[in-house]
């Protein structure tokens, strides 16, 4: 999943997507996670050492069932460690996640907050579209909030940002 967000960056930017433009991580969450036998062992392992692609193809495959009965809980797991790597779509689905109450309580603030880092770590990366995406859900969801828990949701972000996700509420 990531290879190919990542070459569609690529793509839309206009670059030439090259194996060697690839981040090596990247490659090696591809190879580990799509392996066709369904041997998933090699991108857990890749997850649990820290690589956000193979975190994130993770979470996909437990939060769609692919490879593994469907379970919220262990995809909320994935998707909590790849958005603490950086992962703008793993950020993305947990807001989408607190937003929808799957696997979670809904929470409005939750939401809001995930959302707006989802915005702020697409725009670093510079991922248009999953910054307009995200920016259109915070929104949705800062006008159905009071003015003090989107004071809250706003200032939960900041500090969850600030500690390099260790203090994300």
């Amino acid at each position: 999943m990531w290879l190919v967000i990542f070459a569609v960056i690529l793509v839309v930017s206009g670059a030439t997507v090259e194996a060697a433009d690839i981040p090596q991580y990247i490659h090696d969450a591809y190879e580990a996670c799509n392996d066709r036998t369904g041997e998933v062992q090699r991108c857990r392992s890749l997850a649990e050492q820290g690589n956000p692609a193979a975190s994130y193809d993770l979470a996909e495959m437990y939060d769609k069932g692919k490879g593994f009965p469907q379970d919220h809980q262990e995809a909320l797991k994935w998707f909590r460690l790849a958005a603490q790597n950086g992962a703008p779509s793993a950020q993305f689905n947990l807001g989408t996640m607190y937003l929808n109450g799957v696997g979670v309580p809904q929470n409005l603030v939750l939401a809001h907050m995930w959302f707006n880092i989802a915005v702020t770590s697409a725009e670093r990366y510079d991922f248009v579209p999953g910054a307009v995406q995200a920016k259109e859900l915070r929104d949705f969801v800062g006008a159905r909030i009071t003015a003090t828990q989107l004071q809250k949701a706003q200032e939960t972000a900041r500090r969850c940002y600030e500690t390099k996700f260790k203090e994300c509420g």
